[in-house]
């Protein structure tokens, strides 16, 4: 049985940990790739909030859309 997982995060895939919650892929995608905040983060098209980040397990196959603020005018 596999201990990583595949999923997408904002197109591109993503590997991590079987039963990671979205708080720690959140954890690691921020480390790997310089991300310093999320505005809003969807999971298969459904809003989750922060709230529930420790709570959620990420699944095969799950797509996730980090949105983060762009500041400008």
């Amino acid at each position: 049985m596999p201990n990583n997982i595949t999923i997408m995060i904002n197109g591109k895939q993503f590997c991590c940990a079987k039963n990671s919650t979205l708080a720690e892929v959140l954890r690691q995608y921020s480390i790997q790739n310089r991300v310093k905040t999320s505005f809003a983060l969807a999971v298969n098209q459904c809003f989750v909030g922060k709230d529930h980040y420790q709570s959620y397990q990420v699944k095969q196959g799950d797509n996730i859309d980090i949105l983060t603020p762009i500041v400008g005018g």
